[in-house]
């Protein structure tokens, strides 16, 4: 009964899991942190983020709008290579979806520098346009 139960879970969470890897996110760029990620703003319609407050680049800077110190609501971070992308510019949409416990990465960042405890995502695709499928 047991193994029948995680398998349900199991299926129930990987079927949520391509569901959001299906869908188009409208997200906002944050900008850097320290241990070389990029935060990012992820449209309430998909509540998988947390709250950080971010008050400008601990890591490279993000070309763009200076950063307006803030807490921002459904933010999560990724190490997923990006396209240049402006701070404060149009939105992007991106498809993505919950690092599993193999691909998080773990960075540690110096004392002196703020690190955000945010989820960590795999962009699988990013658009200036929506391209999802259940959009058509």
């Amino acid at each position: 009964m047991l193994l029948y139960t995680s398998f349900i879970a199991a299926s129930i969470a990987c079927e949520k899991e391509d569901d959001l890897s299906q869908e188009c996110v409208s997200v906002t760029i944050l900008g850097t942190t320290c241990e070389g990620a990029t935060l990012l703003q992820l449209d309430t319609a998909v509540p998988i983020g947390s709250s950080v407050y971010f008050s400008g680049d601990m890591g490279d800077p993000t070309p763009g709008t200076p950063a307006v110190a803030a807490t921002y609501a459904n933010v999560v971070k990724t190490f997923t290579p990006l396209p240049t992308l402006y701070r404060g510019e149009a939105q992007w949409f991106f498809k993505l979806r919950l690092a599993s416990s193999e691909e998080r990465i773990e960075r540690f960042c110096t004392a002196n520098k703020i690190w955000y405890d945010a989820p960590q995502v795999i962009v699988t695709d990013s658009s200036t346009v929506c391209r999802s499928s259940r959009s058509k």
